[in-house]
């Protein structure tokens, strides 16, 4: 049987354009179709006057392997935050990835990719940390499970930080490894035992730089204030860039300073974990991530790109999601701006007051209402 869904007098934001446009949006069975092939007689309307319509957002960086870690949050808490497909960055290590992949990846109502923590146990618990250890690696092990789930694994995922890896040789290890499975890395930076500008060199193209704003100890700012050449460098050679905010690897100084120098994020993720997720106010939810960097002068066209059509294409979907067009998967996500002040605090608690607020209306999964707020969609 036919179900279609007709979203209308909607502002839809396109984030390969960056075309902000008023037009109607038809879906049908879980696939986006062209509005002229409505049916009267079975179309059921939404009416998205003043609000803006894209895609479905991915939260690039976030931690959901909901009942094998400490961390992690139910990801399909995510829905009502307009997010509609999620990354898991690291949480589960090969011993451990099958049951994370069986018992939520498999069972989510939402579209789950993940980084595959090298370090076998993953981040079990915030008490319990990893060893970034070549010794430790069970590297016969990893490989067989990117044979094996190519489809899900994205690459792997070290946390470089002092105290949890030693020199530049343990990232370099990882980053080898990489190479000889063919897949590519996600690296954790807040307070590197190396320059940021080392590590920016290290990595290659698709790789990911994580928490490119933080503020504990190196970063990506020389001492002038100047965001370091390499940074802008490794850009170049296509090195990904990822805010992922968290808790304490955002720095409101470091962000102030990159963006006035166009130094913007290629991605935004929350990077939540169970002890902030709904809280302010760090990074209560992605829109929440989102209307930061609006408040400080991104464009809502780019910030669509960095939760969509970026994230998707690193996630090798762009034939499936990411876009408002005709023969995609029917994920999309309505929301509003409100002219709204909210505090957002960083790592050394410095504060930042946001004047714009993003907030999710509805989601759509697979054509599906998997959210609706209260005050939307009465009539």
């Amino acid at each position: 049987m036919k179900r279609q869904l007709l979203i209308k007098n909607g502002t839809v934001v396109d984030p390969v354009t960056k075309a902000l446009t008023k037009r109607d949006v038809l879906l049908e069975n879980g696939i986006i179709i062209d509005v002229s092939e409505k049916d009267d007689s079975i179309v059921k309307e939404i009416d998205a006057s003043g609000h803006f319509v894209s895609p479905g957002w991915v939260d690039f960086h976030c931690h959901i392997f909901y009942g094998g870690s400490g961390l992690a949050i139910n990801p399909d808490v995510l829905v009502s935050t307009g997010v509609t497909s999620a990354v898991d960055a690291g949480t589960a290590g090969c011993a451990n990835f099958r049951i994370f992949n069986d018992g939520i990846i498999r069972a989510s109502s939402l579209d789950i990719k993940c980084y595959l923590n090298v370090y076998g146990a993953g981040q079990i618990d915030d008490n319990i940390t990893e060893i970034f250890n070549k010794r430790f690696y069970k590297v016969e092990e990893i490989r067989r499970l990117f044979r094996e789930f190519p489809d899900t694994l994205l690459g792997l995922k070290i946390r470089f930080s002092k105290g949890i890896a030693d020199t530049l040789e343990d990232l370099k290890d990882v980053v080898n490894i990489a190479k000889d499975i063919e897949t590519n890395v996600c690296v954790h930076t807040t307070d590197p035992p190396c320059d940021m500008a080392e590590i920016a060199d290290t990595l290659r193209k698709d790789d990911v730089f994580c928490h490119c704003y933080h503020g504990r100890g190196n970063t990506i700012l020389a001492d002038d204030g100047k965001v370091k050449s390499s940074m802008f460098d490794a850009k170049k050679r296509g090195v990904i860039f990822d805010s992922c905010n968290g808790m304490g690897n955002f720095s409101i100084n470091v962000c102030r300073s990159a963006l006035e120098q166009n130094f913007y994020p290629d991605i935004i993720s929350s990077d939540l974990t169970a002890d902030k997720v709904n809280f302010s106010p760090y990074a209560k939810s992605l829109p929440f991530v989102m209307s930061k960097y609006l408040s400080l002068g991104m464009p809502l066209a780019d910030i669509i790109h960095a939760v969509t059509t970026a994230p998707v294409r690193l996630m090798k979907m762009g034939r499936k999601i990411g876009l408002l067009q005709s023969g995609m998967q029917a994920d999309v996500t309505i929301f509003k701006i409100e002219e709204r002040k909210h505090v957002h605090l960083d790592f050394a608690q410095v504060p930042y007051e946001a004047n714009k607020l993003i907030v999710p209306v509805m989601t759509i999964k697979n054509g599906f209402i998997d959210f609706c707020s209260a005050d939307f969609a009465l009539y």
